[in-house]
């Protein structure tokens, strides 16, 4: 992980009194908000990312264009008061969404308050979609709400 994340992560947790679950190899260090909101964060260059998975899109090509179509016509509703990005994961298996936070100019305060924009979109997206069993795995879960 690039070293802005790493501070930024290091004084999220300091203040909050969390441990944070270890980088995995790519420098990803997922988030779990509520028992079941997951955030991945990761630092490529001068860029900081958020990453969530929305939703599995079903087998069915119907019912999987009838998901997209609906959220993609939601999200350029929305696209003037948003800064997220919707996308497929590379194998077309689930909606994704993304936010991009430049690293060398974000301080403590701009980062949580992103994060909690973040979450709270991520949670709209999941509830719009009617996502179920949001995450696969458990790491340590912090309760939190943003205004």
């Amino acid at each position: 992980m690039a070293a802005e994340l790493d501070t930024l992560l290091a004084d999220f947790a300091r203040r909050r009194n969390l441990v944070l679950s270890d980088n995995d190899e790519s420098g990803r260090v997922d988030l779990l908000f509520d028992g079941d909101l997951e955030i991945a964060l990761f630092q490529a260059g001068d860029k900081v990312y958020l990453q969530g998975r929305i939703v599995e899109l079903p087998s069915s090509a119907v019912e999987r264009e009838d998901v997209m179509d609906n959220c993609l016509r939601k999200h350029l509703g929305q696209q003037g008061t948003r800064q997220e990005v919707l996308c497929l994961e590379p194998d077309g298996a689930a909606l994704m969404m993304y936010r991009m936070l430049p690293a060398r100019s974000l301080d403590a305060v701009g980062f949580e308050r992103a994060l909690g924009e973040f979450a709270n979109a991520l949670d709209h997206w999941m509830a719009e979609t009617g996502a179920e069993n949001r995450v696969a795995y458990s790491p340590s879960t912090m309760r939190m709400l943003f205004p």
